[in-house]
């Protein structure tokens, strides 16, 4: 492995997701949000926000409402610096998954399975702008994303190169991504609890549906 190599993996990095201002509105309105469409124009008049890439891609997943998804969109800013409208919501989502359980060097394979546009967008977002930040001791690695698909993407191919692996909720109007560990289902204890009292009172109506037969057919 090359001296280059070893620094990127031992460095400290952080990513820097520094939004690109937008301004978004309904071009189809929608209860479903994966109905829903939405156009978006930059707005640098606008204060420019930082965060968390992967928080940014966590709430992703968890979008269920197209209110959600547009106060999503007005506060990450452009989807994609190329991009001004936002559709297909649960395409996206598979599409993310589909590049968090596949090696990168096999995303280009994935064409067919997704909107060519869509897969055309994230293999042109793929390698941020980066700086190196030398310190006496300890070195330090900045990557800045300038849209909200760029950070998301970035933030998968950062977990490729760290070896971290994902598991999907397995609840069924959840399906976070979450580390992997051994035996584990669900995301967080909320998502299990909630599995676990919806399978319970699935069973109480079937218990009392089958109860309610019985005594219709008792002589």
């Amino acid at each position: 492995m090359s001296q280059k190599n070893r620094l990127l993996l031992t460095a400290q990095y952080e990513i820097a997701f520094l939004t690109t201002p937008a301004v978004w509105e309904f071009r189809k309105d929608a209860d479903d949000p994966n109905e829903a469409i939405f156009g978006g124009r930059a707005n640098f008049k606008l204060e420019r926000r930082t965060f968390d890439p992967w928080r940014v891609r966590e709430e992703f997943f968890s979008i269920r409402s197209t209110n959600h998804l547009w106060l999503y969109l007005e506060r990450t800013g452009l989807f994609a610096t190329a991009l001004d409208a936002f559709t297909d919501l649960d395409e996206w989502k598979t599409l993310f998954r589909a590049l968090m359980e596949s090696n990168p060097v096999k995303w280009v394979q994935l064409k067919g399975d997704f909107a060519e546009r869509k897969l055309t967008l994230v293999l042109q977002t793929r390698l941020p702008r980066f700086e190196v930040q030398w310190g006496k001791s300890v070195h330090r690695i900045t990557l800045t994303a300038p849209s909200t698909l760029a950070a998301i993407v970035t933030s998968i191919e950062i977990d490729h190169l760290r070896g971290v692996e994902y598991a999907f909720c397995q609840r069924e109007d959840c399906d976070k991504p979450y580390p992997s560990r051994s035996n584990k289902k669900f995301c967080d204890y909320d998502c299990a609890h909630l599995h676990t009292v919806r399978r319970l009172r699935a069973k109480q109506r079937r218990n009392r549906k089958h109860e309610k037969r019985d005594r219709l057919s008792a002589p």
